[in-house]
């Protein structure tokens, strides 16, 4: 009768281990149980690991068996953001999409402003989606019946407020902080505190707006009208 020797047994327990280590690792990496634990139920695929090539496939786990049950897991979805732009996802794990919204657009929820009418008002918004600002129409013209002549700590005068059509006036204003002097279509005619100017070519009733703002941001206005009217003279 032959006997093995200890390292003849020593040989082939280590290569025995051997081939049961390969068998195991080719289960991990080709195919798991199709029994789930009572808990939780595997996907059925294997990734590689995050550890790369050397650390082999995993199965990575999947939701609780409850939940990966439902009918919509993995179908696709969309989140949007409130300008309605989306971006694309899939159904996770109780019914939530993954999607991340996209960003709003640049400038979106700035301050932005109407055209000034024709006494030196606008009206105030903010950017939207589009871009547009959010204040569509200026003040109406009656809203320039509120403008008082003069305000607190500013003033604009005009001499002659009476002139023959198609004349000249002088305005002399005098402000507070940072102040701009608007003719009828909303253009700043003069940018200085305090100052005066010569106005030519008036043919209609007309009216020339202060806006001062001062350091704390408050807003003052006045205001004054000049009209062309019939001139008379001594004879």
């Amino acid at each position: 009768m032959h006997h093995q020797s200890t390292d003849d047994i020593k040989t082939q327990a280590i290569s025995l281990g051997m081939s049961l280590s390969v068998i195991l690792l080719l289960g991990i990496m080709f195919g798991v149980s199709d029994v789930p634990s009572s808990r939780y139920s595997e996907l059925g695929i294997s990734e590689l690991s995050p550890s790369g090539l050397s650390g082999g496939k995993f199965i990575p786990a999947s939701c609780p068996s409850d939940l990966h049950d439902e009918p919509s897991y993995g179908q696709a979805c969309t989140s949007a953001n409130i300008c309605g732009v989306s971006n694309p996802g899939s159904i996770q794990c109780g019914g939530l999409c993954n999607a991340i919204p996209p960003p709003l657009p640049d400038n979106y929820g700035k301050v932005c402003s109407t055209a000034y009418n024709a006494c030196g008002l606008r009206n105030f918004g903010t950017l939207t989606c589009d871009g547009t600002c959010s204040a569509k129409f200026s003040p109406p013209e009656s809203a320039c019946a509120t403008l008082n002549e003069t305000t607190s700590g500013i003033s604009i005068t005009a001499k002659p407020k009476l002139i023959p059509s198609g004349g000249k006036t002088t305005l002399t204003w005098t402000g507070a902080g940072d102040c701009l002097v608007y003719n009828p279509a909303g253009v700043a005619i003069a940018t200085s505190t305090s100052g005066t100017l010569e106005v030519t070519g008036i043919t209609k009733t007309t009216r020339y707006v202060l806006m001062c703002t001062d350091a704390i941001g408050k807003i003052s206005n006045a205001s004054v009208s000049v009209s062309p009217g019939v001139r008379f003279e001594e004879i």
